[in-house]
């Protein structure tokens, strides 16, 4: 099994600064997204980006131990951000997701945190599996709060429950899923969050199963995302080939041009780090200049706040019948001071 070729998109939509990273290689693609504004979330998808392709260079995830051998890269993350808060206390708090899938023997790894997605699409576009975001709009809907088709417009959408952080105490555990019913011409797709603002599940489904190549298939999500997408947006999509042969492997950024590249050659796409780092603005506060296109667009995800642990969907109810029973207890007690005072208990 290869990654016979390999095409990817990016794009800053109407933020000022890129935090999106992504990295590929002749078996893995790979995208970060950073958390943070001004503590540095680029340069915190940068890191993930380099440690991730490292360990997929060196061949660390193997069929055995694969668990533990994922988790070793997480915490090696972790302390590689928190060695650069050390020497750059400006950065304290900076963060980044990950969504990265690799070949591991037969079959491929999807390994993720946060909400940036995996999707593992047929070759006839149908999506076969993706990932789950860590947020808490997911929670929500998985525990039957809210409608799936609520949570785009949730005003909570922006908290995402876990994040690799540089912070003390900051532990995070990766899920991860192998893809083992794998055929030829399936296609491997992983992507920020910016490219779900303009994007539901069923339109890319359209888009891939209408193309003949991953060319036209991320030229039409890209260019969409580019025009659309108040947050950095940013895909990468890879053709599985099953049967190997000696064919070099192609990658193309955006559909407009190809080159060719060994298949022993690691190629790592990496964000510059900016000088300047302002504070994060929500894409929803951008204005967006095509004002009558918002309308119809999907909305978006505003800007990322971290929140640790898994949400209790149930607090707030708890917390109602609490402040109820509180606030009768205080009425019962300032009447019977009343009493007393006018003399009417003894």
């Amino acid at each position: 099994m290869e990654l016979k070729q390999i095409v990817y998109h990016q794009h800053q939509g109407r933020r000022e600064y890129q935090e999106d990273s992504y990295a590929h290689g002749a078996d893995f693609i790979m995208v970060s997204d950073g958390v943070g504004g001004q503590a540095k979330g680029e340069v915190a998808s940068d890191i993930v980006s380099s440690i991730w392709r490292e360990a997929a260079i060196q061949h660390v995830f193997v069929s055995d131990n694969l668990e533990e051998k994922i988790q070793e890269v997480v915490a090696k993350t972790i302390e590689t951000l928190k060695g650069y808060v050390v020497e750059n206390p400006d950065g304290e708090g900076m963060g980044a997701t990950l969504a990265y899938a690799g070949i591991v023997g037969d079959n491929l790894v999807a390994i993720h945190i946060g909400d940036s997605r995996i999707y593992h699409f047929g070759s006839d576009g149908r999506i076969k599996w993706r990932t789950k975001d860590h947020s808490l709009v997911q929670e929500l809907v998985d525990g039957g709060i809210i409608a799936p088709e609520a949570a785009a417009t949730h005003p909570r959408r922006n908290i995402i429950t876990r994040v690799l952080q540089a912070k003390e105490g900051a532990l995070v555990k990766a899920d991860f899923h192998l893809l083992t019913d794998i055929e030829e011409g399936d296609i491997i797709m992983v992507c920020s969050d910016g490219i779900m603002e303009s994007w539901s599940d069923e339109g890319l489904e359209s888009v891939i199963h209408g193309k003949k190549t991953i060319e036209d298939s991320i030229k039409e999500i890209g260019d969409h995302s580019a025009e659309m997408s108040n947050d950095n947006n940013t895909a990468v999509m890879a053709l599985v080939a099953v049967s190997i042969d000696d064919a070099p492997i192609e990658t193309v950024k955006d559909g407009s041009s190809t080159t060719s590249e060994v298949t022993t050659d690691v190629k790592k796409e990496v964000n510059e780090s900016k000088d300047n780092i302002i504070q994060e603005e929500s894409p929803e506060n951008i204005e967006s200049p095509h004002p009558d296109n918002d309308k119809q667009k999907k909305p978006g995800i505003s800007d990322k706040m971290i929140q640790y642990g898994k949400p209790k969907i149930f607090q707030s109810k708890k917390w109602k019948r609490s402040k109820v029973l509180f606030i009768g207890i205080v009425v019962i007690g300032i009447l019977y001071l009343l009493c007393k005072l006018m003399g009417w208990i003894k």
